[in-house]
């Protein structure tokens, strides 16, 4: 199928992307990437994991190579080499390429116009329907895109950013003597905003990847790629098929270890995670899984009994956990996690929530986890901040907002379990009683959320006095044995999980 400038005015985004999705890859000024092999392994990874047809068009000048079209089949992917001349005769090729590659079944095609001067690139834009803006910036401004079109803006990480994790563990001495430090000297200032709107499309999406690797590729194929390289493009490509998969990790001091477990068995069934949202002992969790991975978890689990005895220190100051969390993982940022952290905490000069953006990996997990009347809160210049799970304790709200397409989120404390009918006990402590297992019962609500097709929610089963656990850390690993093989409810979320991520994955047509 054609179409015309007079369709093309008049058709719908939504028309226009069920019909074919038309990709442009491009840089911004001086960021040297290998457009071509970034559009062809982009279009492999789509086919790869997805089965959904892709071609690649590959655009020359006039006085380029080859002279003529083109066309051959590399695994999955349609490639065709075609010149495009600079008159008006390129527009009708183009479209003309285009409608043969809907014909052939591609879903999507994307202009390799990494050979065509600025001028004649900027003629093919209006044919685009998804633009994907290699930038090294998570914010800033966009350049302008045809009407219609969405933006995918897609941050280019430095290698040398990257966190690591700390062969020595953390130390309680060593905290200590860093809480004697003049507090302007003992983080970097960080900072949170309010949640974004809602939005269809992807915030932005980062990757980590080895360009002259890429250049260096014989054949580019998505199989033929490194690991961790294919998990990059796998990311990327959910992004741009709106595939994305979130957690939302809600807090509860101790029983936040049900976090780590859901994390665990995700991995194993092969679910991938793209972003994730956390509050308080959720963002604890959810720091070390997106800078570490399942070594990460595994990390913080072991863990358990150091953050219990070290829990006296954040009770006199917060920055201790700031200091424990980014000396084992290399006192990274935010910024540099390929997989986006979100940690969530509540703004009380504001009386609102907010996810914290700018700052340490360590700063966003002490903001969260700033439990009020326990530990001391986390003061910036503008605000002061308390636990996440005052405002929001399971931000499934937020991961929403930032474009996930498939939530999986956690509300890990226990409602307690309530008292006989006939209980007796003297006034005064049945009163505490009931009080206590009101407010755990109130705590518990608070973070339950209605599940759906593409939102998945585990909610812990009731248990004896849970409030009285939460300090329990030492028990990480038990907590995540017991969760794993013995909590039914957790079984039956990780079950629906990996269904919804099956059902996402399948080709739309």
């Amino acid at each position: 199928m054609t179409l015309t400038s007079t369709d093309r005015a008049t058709e719908s985004p939504l028309a226009r992307a069920e019909l074919c999705t038309i990709v442009l890859v491009r840089a911004e000024p001086g960021l040297d990437a290998p457009i071509a092999r970034l559009s062809t392994l982009l279009a492999d990874a789509v086919s790869a994991l997805f089965g959904e047809a892709a071609a690649v068009l590959h655009l020359a000048r006039p006085d380029g190579e080859p002279r003529a079209a083109r066309r051959e089949i590399a695994g999955e992917v349609r490639h065709v080499w075609l010149e495009t001349p600079g008159d008006g005769r390129a527009h009708a090729i183009l479209e003309a390429e285009i409608a043969r590659s809907i014909a052939a079944g591609s879903q999507y095609v994307f202009l390799d116009a990494s050979r065509l001067d600025p001028a004649a690139a900027a003629r093919v834009e209006p044919r685009v329907t998804q633009l994907i803006h290699l930038t090294r910036e998570d914010d800033g401004p966009l350049p302008p895109a045809p009407p219609g079109c969405a933006v995918l803006r897609t941050v280019v990480l430095a290698e040398d950013s990257a966190p690591k994790l700390s062969t020595d563990r953390v130390r309680l001495a060593d905290v200590l003597r860093r809480m004697m430090v003049p507090p302007r000297t003992t983080s970097p200032e960080g900072w949170g905003a309010p949640y974004p709107e809602a939005r269809p499309t992807p915030a932005w999406c980062r990757i980590r990847l080895d360009f002259p690797a890429l250049e260096s590729m014989r054949e580019p194929s998505f199989h033929a790629l490194p690991s961790t390289a294919r998990q990059t493009f796998g990311r990327w490509a959910r992004a741009l098929t709106r595939r994305r998969v979130g957690l939302a990790l809600g807090g509860s001091g101790a029983w936040g270890y049900a976090s780590a477990a859901l994390i665990l068995e995700l991995c194993e069934r092969g679910v991938p995670v793209d972003l994730v949202a956390g509050a308080s002992s959720g963002a604890l969790i959810a720091a070390y899984y997106c800078a570490a991975g399942v070594e990460g978890v595994q990390r913080i689990i072991e863990n358990g009994p150091v953050l219990e005895r070290g829990m006296p220190l954040m009770a006199l100051s917060s920055v201790a956990v700031e200091h424990a969390v980014n000396a084992e993982l290399g006192f990274a940022s935010l910024s540099a996690l390929e997989i986006p952290f979100l940690p969530v905490a509540t703004n009380l000069s504001l009386l609102r929530a907010e996810v914290i953006r700018g700052g340490t990996i360590g700063f966003g997990v002490r903001a969260s986890g700033s439990a009020p009347g326990l530990f001391a809160t986390t003061t910036t210049r503008d605000a002061i901040y308390v636990d996440g799970a005052v405002s929001d304790n399971v931000p499934i709200a937020l991961v929403e907002a930032m474009g996930a397409d498939l939530v999986i989120a956690t509300n890990p404390l226990p409602a307690g379990l309530g008292p006989r009918a006939n209980a007796g006990g003297w006034g005064p402590l049945s009163r505490l009683r009931d009080f206590a297992v009101s407010f755990e019962l109130m705590l518990h609500l608070a973070g339950e959320h209605a599940p759906t097709a593409r939102r998945i929610v585990y909610s812990a089963e009731p248990a004896s006095a849970p409030l009285l656990s939460t300090f329990g850390y030492s028990a990480s690993a038990r907590i995540v044995d017991q969760v794993r093989t013995r909590d039914a409810r957790f079984r039956a979320a990780v079950e629906a999980s990996a269904a919804a991520f099956r059902d996402l994955s399948r080709p739309r047509r």
